[in-house]
């Protein structure tokens, strides 16, 4: 059964690439800072001071096996907008005028184009690059150091800043439009192989998985189970209930299970489990585990529900067709022998 909670794999993938990228990037940052801190004329102290600073956050989501991403993310911009904002206030003061803090600028405006989404994106794009554009200035104003020449090597750098902030928004844009897609088809495809009442595997996912349990070379084994008299609980308690005794049975069949082996609803009341590299013996125990299981569980409204179940081991040269046949066999057979039982194929009873 599939939970509906879960993070699908998009954002698994998403998750994991965030954690790598910040890693890259905080180590980065901090060899950036530690060139600072040992060469800069200009400011050696900042550069030391957030060179620890990205030092800590790199070390944070490495040793940690769940950081919090989204407070990281914050520290992170935080400490570059801090360091960006210093280097281009204190660059006024130098001949010609220091601008490397819009290289700073542009690191963290492309981060955000690679870890945010759309919105959030270009709200550090313009936050960062008005405040980028705005400092050197407002520092002018405040000491009036700019010359005509520094004037317009400012602009001509800005002119290139801003033109690069609209690339970043542009692939910032067409990123999210592919992550949407990507998004829309997962669930298109979940929808596609999934039972929508139950949460199992549908007939159509059931049948890939028997399809390709015949390419492997190891034994495996089929158990088809059916809900015993389910037509008198739809009559005598409504649709509603039945439905609630669906998924409880497919609650209790997903935790009776291996990982590994398949569980989807086949139709109806019918259920069909998958057990790779299982014999007839031992699939013959889980059905048994699974028969007691459902003899014990008190279902609300309807009280007891119990099942009849077939189980059939793959043979050489069979088709899917005539495996699942003979596990329909054997639970016609226990449905002639009274229901509420086990059987297999060839013939035993339980």
């Amino acid at each position: 059964m599939r939970d509906s909670r879960a993070p699908s794999s998009t954002e698994q993938f998403v998750q994991r690439f965030k954690r790598q990228l910040y890693r890259l990037v905080t180590f980065f940052a901090f060899l950036v800072c530690l060139m600072g801190a040992l060469y800069s004329q200009a400011h050696p102290l900042a550069y030391g001071i957030m060179g620890t600073l990205f030092l800590g956050s790199h070390l944070y989501l490495t040793v940690f096996p769940n950081p919090n991403l989204p407070r990281a993310e914050g520290v992170n911009l935080f400490l570059g907008t801090l360091l960006t904002l210093y280097q281009l206030y204190t660059g006024i003061f130098w001949k010609p005028v220091a601008l490397e803090g819009y290289w700073v600028l542009f690191t963290m405006t492309s981060l955000s184009v690679l870890a945010f989404s759309y919105q959030r994106a270009l709200q550090v794009i313009v936050l960062q690059g008005t405040l980028g554009l705005l400092t050197p200035w407002g520092a002018d104003l405040l000491h009036h150091q700019f010359n005509a020449n520094d004037r317009l090597y400012l602009i001509s750098m800005q002119v290139l800043v801003l033109a690069a902030m609209s690339l970043q928004s542009a692939v910032a844009w067409f990123k999210e439009q592919f992550y949407t897609a990507e998004t829309h088809r997962q669930v298109l495809e979940q929808q596609a192989w999934t039972d929508p009442l139950t949460g199992l595997h549908n007939r159509r996912s059931t049948l890939r998985t028997l399809k390709e349990a015949l390419q492997r070379p190891r034994t495996a084994t089929v158990i088809l189970l059916d809900i015993d008299h389910f037509k008198s609980i739809n009559d005598r308690f409504g649709h509603n209930t039945g439905d609630e005794v669906l998924r409880g049975v497919a609650r209790l069949l997903h935790l009776k299970v291996r990982g590994e082996d398949h569980v989807g609803r086949w139709g109806g009341e019918e259920f069909l489990l998958i057990l790779p590299n299982t014999c007839l013996q031992d699939a013959l125990l889980v059905a048994e585990k699974i028969h007691e299981a459902l003899q014990e569980h008190p279902f609300e409204t309807v009280g007891q529900v119990t099942a009849s179940l077939g189980v059939a081991t793959h043979q050489a040269s069979e088709s899917v067709q005539d495996w699942v046949n003979r596990a329909d066999q054997a639970l016609y057979q226990s449905k002639q022998t009274g229901r509420n039982r086990v059987s297999a194929h060839p013939f035993q009873t339980s």
